[in-house]
């Protein structure tokens, strides 16, 4: 993980785009044990004993995609996910997507049946890896 963070921020960089500094995960991911991957996975266990040294600003996070453990009461599972996709899409505005440099999401780890991204969150990670290309 952390060659891949930082390959993507020499890419930025050589291209003339070094606004692009911020990485967008999941809160609770697992990355690794790197100092990025710690920063870029925001699993508050494995951080502690580093996050005096973490880097916080570049590493962006929004909610995990566990439907059983973090939906609220009476919401669908088709609403947890367009729930999670507006605040994936609102957390790019707020960065402003000409400052994004990657977003990194494992679903296969929490979509085991369909091994796939949700149609919702799919569609819109596709129109964000447009921009993000562009």
């Amino acid at each position: 993980m952390e060659a891949a963070i930082k390959l993507t921020r020499q890419y930025w960089w050589d291209t003339r785009n070094p606004q692009r500094k911020y990485f967008i995960a999941r809160r609770l991911s697992f990355h690794g044990n790197t100092l990025g991957a710690l920063a870029l996975g925001n699993h508050p266990g494995r951080r502690a004993p580093y996050e005096a040294v973490l880097e916080h600003d570049a590493f962006q996070h929004v909610s995990p995609v566990y439907y059983k453990r973090f939906a609220k009461e009476g919401e669908s599972e088709e609403n947890y996910i367009k729930r999670l996709a507006q605040e994936l899409e609102d957390k790019f505005q707020a960065l402003g997507p000409e400052n994004v440099a990657a977003c990194e999401f494992t679903f296969l780890l929490h979509f085991p049946v369909e091994l796939n991204p949700p149609p919702s969150m799919k569609s819109l990670l596709s129109q964000w890896w447009v921009r993000l290309k562009a």
